[in-house]
């Protein structure tokens, strides 16, 4: 009975983090175009700029989101209550100073943010201080929620937490666009939307524990020191890893906007955000191989390893050979039908980030798996010369080559240690050779992605996507083609022969209900 419960909350679990996920992309998507259609890519940068400025604050968070996760899935199973509303307390206590800190950061680049970022447009500069004021209260209460959110993760209960953001995304769409029509377009506006959606996510969070598990209140009282040095211990790794995924990730927008144009900036946010949104289907399969490796670490079967790292590697080849064919050759459109980019820049920025995205979706199995295995410093060590090397490329190659080399700067230090480094150590852990993860894993995928490409390529001469209707329509053609490809030749045999078992079983069990009904 508790396996079935179990089973059931994971699958309610899963359903609503891929609705967040599709929720989240198509949110984002249309605020991201309508705000650029409404101010311009030039205007836009200045609000590029300030979401990479969130991007860094939030890492005052680093990784002790992740511990407090893990120690209230762990006391709230063995019923330690008292010891849980200690814990949870002390992460409160630990949020409240990282609120101020978070609230003061803010407030200070507001003051000198024309100063800071020169070449943002005078109107947007002053429009970016007003706005960067709303992030500051924001973000006071984003980082007051932080243990909330924890906590729901950890009781195992990610669908209120979904509907929550959810709920939030709706809220600083609505309040954007009521802003922009009721007033007018302004950066300050986005700014009080983001407000907006925190406001309601940390009231709708505290609502939602105090109804999920009543004992878990914040109190002075309750709060010690033995507990913060539980989180932080716990969260070592996970804060730099945090750091540097933060830096990298975010700091785009923001250099360019230093050494560049605002415009500029805003080519490599849409460009980013584009390649991160698909990328992610391929981070949440990886996900799933971090506690099937440390299982098998665990049991020391190395048989199963093997197996698990080439049949892993091999599903997100696939995905990122279809991924990045599917950018490239419909990426002009997308740009232009989502936010109005006539211009060939952003799109060949957006190629450049593909391709150097590319290995990192080909090897996102590996790296999940040397996380599963406890590989940490192998992890932490790569993310520290990735950090540091792409800090100093985007700014050195920036200055000599404009946006390209922005954007070479951004993907290449990652790119080339996720082709070479992660592979290699994977590899030597596991005990398969370079050789046979290749063979088995690549040229396959590789054929699929190619089939796809040229398909994608033919249909789009043939019938130029004039409207976003048939745009769609084209990509979901194409997606077809991918599935069956993938199907019958793209993933290996046992992974095949799995899907089909799965599929059968449903089938059946759909018409075992229908001929009950």
């Amino acid at each position: 009975m508790a396996n079935s419960s179990l089973t059931k909350r994971t699958g309610i679990n899963i359903a609503s983090q891929w609705a967040e996920q599709t929720a989240a992309i198509v949110v984002n998507f249309f605020l991201i175009s309508y705000a650029i259609g409404k101010l311009g890519a030039e205007h836009y940068g200045g609000w590029a700029g300030i979401v990479s400025i969130i991007g860094f604050v939030s890492i005052l968070d680093s990784g002790m989101s992740v511990a407090i996760q893990h120690y209230v899935a762990s006391l709230s199973a063995k019923k330690e209550e008292k010891r849980l509303a200690e814990l949870f307390s002390s992460a409160c206590v630990v949020y409240a100073i990282g609120a101020v800190i978070a609230t003061l950061i803010c407030l200070g680049i507001s003051f000198y943010y024309p100063m800071l970022f020169p070449k943002v447009p005078a109107a947007a500069a002053v429009e970016s201080q007003i706005a960067l004021r709303w992030v500051a209260a924001a973000m006071f209460i984003f980082m007051l929620n932080m243990p909330v959110r924890g906590a729901l993760l950890g009781l195992q209960r990610h669908d209120v937490r979904n509907m929550i953001e959810i709920v939030s995304l709706l809220t600083r769409a609505g309040a954007v666009v009521a802003a922009f029509h009721f007033f007018s377009p302004s950066l300050a506006h986005l700014g009080m939307g983001f407000f907006a959606a925190t406001l309601i996510r940390f009231i709708l969070s505290e609502t939602a524990l105090r109804r999920i598990s009543g004992y878990l209140k914040f109190s002075v009282s309750t709060a010690k020191r033995s507990d913060l040095k539980e989180i932080f211990s716990y969260s070592g790794h996970s804060m730099f890893w945090t750091v540097g995924r933060i830096v990298v990730q975010d700091s785009g927008p923001l250099i360019a906007n230093i050494t560049l144009t605002s415009t500029a900036a805003t080519y490599v946010f849409v460009g980013s955000r584009l390649v991160t949104a698909l990328g992610n289907f391929i981070a949440g399969v990886s996900g799933v191989f971090v506690p099937i490796a440390s299982s098998l670490k665990a049991l020391e079967d190395k048989t199963r390893l093997k197996i698990a790292l080439i049949r892993g590697t091999r599903v997100c080849s696939l995905l990122g050979f279809a991924i990045a064919a599917v950018l490239l050759v419909f990426g002009r459109s997308i740009l232009y039908h989502w936010v109005k980019f006539e211009d060939l820049t952003p799109y060949l920025v957006m190629c450049v980030l593909v391709a150097g995205r590319a290995p990192t979706w080909f090897f996102n199995i590996a790296f999940a798996m040397l996380m599963g295995m406890r590989e940490l410093w192998t992890i932490t060590l790569m993310l520290l010369i990735s950090t540091v090397s792409t800090i100093v490329l985007m700014f050195v190659l920036s200055y000599y080559y404009g946006v390209f080399g922005l954007a070479v700067g951004i993907i290449a230090p990652l790119s080339i240690l996720y082709g070479t480094w992660i592979p290699y150590r994977v590899c030597r852990v596991t005990e398969v050779t370079i050789g046979r993860l290749l063979k088995e894993s690549m040229p396959w995928p590789l054929a699929v992605g190619t089939l796809v490409a040229l398909f994608a390529y033919s249909i789009l001469n043939i019938f130029p996507p004039e409207t976003v209707f048939v745009l769609i329509i084209e990509m979901g053609t194409s997606l077809a083609v991918f599935l069956v490809l993938a199907l019958f030749v793209g993933l290996d045999r046992g992974t095949r022969e799995a899907i089909r078992s799965q599929i059968l079983l449903c089938s059946k069990k759909v018409a075992l209900l229908t001929f009950k009904r």
